[in-house]
């Protein structure tokens, strides 16, 4: 995750940017690592950080191994604690549900306890979260966006993506 913000720093430098943070936008294996990166990476430049339509979730709970849990990890509830502040948008396309063929998607025991489409698991990923944040007694900064008329199509999310991001 540090070579986010790696990277980040070399194309500031090299553009001479004053810029002190930047967006990300994950779909699919991207919203795998994205949301991962909200839950583990403490210090990162990140502002908003968009995780589309992963195919299940670590979720934040300290039952299940992971990747589908934090048993087993270093984050702890304190750490916890901070990620609930951070601006996570948990980004899904409203048709990436039981109809949907694209992409590939986990099957198993554990990852099913999720939900049995990707809709259904950014959806249990994120109550889940506010579920632990309110058990926290922290600020939860997290945001749920369902993208209206789209499966798991990278090419729509992004621009749903965009259009959250910058347009005004």
């Amino acid at each position: 995750f540090n070579d986010f913000d790696r990277i980040f720093e070399l194309v500031k430098k090299q553009l001479g940017l004053s810029a002190t943070t930047y967006d990300l936008f994950g779909h699919s294996a991207g919203g795998h690592i994205l949301h991962r990166m909200a839950l583990f990476q403490h210090n990162s430049y990140a502002n908003r950080i968009v995780a589309s339509n992963a195919s299940f979730y670590t979720l934040p709970n300290y039952e299940d191994t992971y990747p589908f849990g934090l048993k087993n990890t270093s984050l702890n509830e304190e750490i916890l604690k901070t990620t609930f502040a951070k601006k996570l948008i948990v980004f899904l396309g409203e048709k990436d549900n039981e109809t949907e063929t694209r992409g590939i998607f986990l099957r198993s025991k554990t990852a099913d306890k999720q939900g049995l489409h990707r809709l259904a698991r950014g959806i249990y990923f994120f109550e889940s979260a506010k579920e632990k944040a309110n058990e926290l007694v922290v600020e939860f900064n997290w945001q749920l966006k369902v993208i209206p008329n789209v499966g798991h199509d990278q090419e729509n999310m992004g621009k749903a993506a965009g259009n959250l991001l910058y347009n005004k």
